[in-house]
């Protein structure tokens, strides 16, 4: 486990300073789910038939994370956690990521690369965490290519390929399907840019007909928050959310 002192004092561009915050906070996602209800309505007084995560920043990442795992495996000993503590959530209806990008790898290894550091010296992108990154990291859940390298200087994929296979053709195992998704952006953030997000939402995210895709950019915005976006989030609330 990390010491906090050494968490906090790595790098921006450092996958091990902000990976296991983001994949914490959605493991968190499916043990909220299946213990607040207790905790609202001890006498079952209602019941609660559909849960949404909205996220900003790291919580943003994490929002991308638990709508496509619902949590990831964890290595304890060599032990594999069951097959079903892996699977998506279906519980998790509505996702709304806010200045988070689903290819995390990409997003990291180009703010190291403008810092002038070589994204693939594993000083600062151990191989085990890019190797998990890539296994487990949303944009993987659609792009093959994911799969195919273990380095983070090659994050590149193919979109309009593999557009093909994720959108026309559609498989059970995409864990999007269904899920009503909102993603809004900062047109002017300098660390997570919505060019980083842009193909997998628009090429490769397929939600099926029961779902919904829509993005909402403020184009004056940095990395923030803003009334504009709290506006576009409380419609999309009041539209999918409230009966």
């Amino acid at each position: 486990m990390l010491s906090k002192v050494r968490l906090f004092s790595l790098p921006p561009f450092h996958l091990d300073r902000t990976l296991p915050s983001s994949v914490g906070s959605a493991l968190d996602v499916t043990t909220l789910i299946d213990f607040l209800p207790s905790y609202l309505y001890p006498r079952n007084e209602r019941i609660i038939d559909q849960w949404g995560i909205a996220g900003f920043s790291l919580g943003g990442h994490s929002t991308w994370i638990a709508a496509k795992a619902g949590g990831a495996p964890l290595v304890i000993d060599n032990y594999w956690p069951p097959a079903d503590l892996l699977a998506v959530d279906p519980r998790l209806e509505i996702v709304i990521p806010i200045v988070g990008c689903p290819d995390y790898l990409s997003l990291m290894s180009d703010r190291a690369t403008r810092r002038g550091v070589d994204a693939s010296d594993p000083t600062y992108f151990p191989p085990s965490l890019v190797a998990y990154v890539r296994q487990y990291d949303p944009v993987a859940a659609l792009s093959p290519s994911s799969h195919n390298t273990h380095t983070a200087h090659s994050t590149s994929f193919n979109a309009a390929q593999t557009a093909s296979t994720s959108s026309t053709h559609p498989v059970a195992s995409n864990p999007f399907l269904g899920k009503k998704i909102l993603a809004i952006a900062g047109g002017k953030d300098p660390l997570v840019p919505w060019q980083f997000s842009a193909p997998f939402f628009e090429q490769l995210l397929y939600v099926g007909s029961d779902g919904v895709k829509e993005n909402f950019i403020d184009e004056d915005a940095a990395h923030e928050w803003t009334e504009a976006m709290g506006e576009r989030m409380a419609q999309f609330v009041e539209r999918w959310c409230l009966l």
